[in-house]
C-alpha cells in the first residue's frame, strides 16, 4: 500500500541526513578540501562543500547498490544526482529533511515504477524519464520544481488508476461476465 501523509514519522532512522553522514564508516572529514573546476564552459565548483558532495555520492551509491531498486529505476534516480547536488547547495535544509521535495519525488518515482502494472510499464518509464529530464535540464533548479514533478507523477499515477477502474468496470459489465455470474 502507498504510504500515508505521515509516513515520515513512522520511518526509523536518524533524525536528519547529517546524522546519517556521521554514522557512515569513513569519516567525511578525510575528503580533500581542494576546490576543483569543471571545463571552462561549465559551472565552477569552487566553494562546494566536499562533505556535501561525499554525502550525496554515498546516498546515490546506496541507491545504485540496493537490490530492491530495479536497474531502470536506478538509472533514472542516478540521473538526478548532479541536480540534487545543485538543490542541496541552494537549500541546505534538504539534507536535514526527509520530507524535502527532492527525496519525496525520488521516493514517489521509485514507488510508482515498482507498482505500475506490466501493461503500463513502458508508459510509466517514459513519463518518469521525461520528468527527470525536465529536472536535469532546469538551469535554475529548486526544490519547488521537484514538487511540480511530484504532482505530475501523482497525476499520471491517478490517470493509470482511473484507466484500470474503467477497464475493470467494462469487463464486469460485459454480457459474458453477467451470464457467468448467474450460473
Amino acid at each position: 500500500t502507498r504510504p500515508g501523509p505521515d509516513w515520515q514519522d513512522a520511518s526509523p532512522g536518524p533524525d536528519h541526513l547529517n546524522d546519517l553522514r556521521d554514522s557512515m564508516p569513513m569519516p567525511l572529514d578525510e575528503v580533500p578540501a581542494s576546490p576543483t573546476r569543471t571545463p571552462a564552459h561549465g559551472p565552477s565548483t569552487v566553494g562546494i562543500d566536499p562533505q556535501l558532495v561525499e554525502l550525496l555520492s554515498r546516498l546515490f551509491d546506496a541507491i545504485h547498490l540496493d537490490p530492491q531498486v530495479s536497474p531502470e529505476v536506478a538509472t533514472l534516480l542516478l540521473r538526478l544526482q548532479p541536480t540534487a547536488l545543485r538543490v542541496a547547495m541552494r537549500e541546505p535544509t534538504m539534507l536535514e529533511d526527509y520530507g524535502h521535495p527532492v527525496w519525496r519525488f525520488m521516493d514517489q518515482l521509485a514507488y510508482m515504477m515498482q507498482t505500475v502494472s506490466p501493461t503500463d510499464l513502458a508508459r510509466g518509464q517514459e513519463h518518469a524519464r521525461q520528468l527527470v529530464e525536465h529536472l536535469v535540464n532546469d538551469p535554475d533548479i529548486q526544490g519547488s520544481r521537484f514538487e511540480w514533478a511530484s504532482s505530475r507523477m501523482a497525476a499520471f499515477d491517478r490517470h493509470l488508476l482511473d484507466q484500470g477502474i474503467a477497464s475493470a468496470e467494462s469487463v464486469m459489465a460485459s454480457p459474458s461476465m453477467i451470464s457467468s455470474a448467474g450460473c
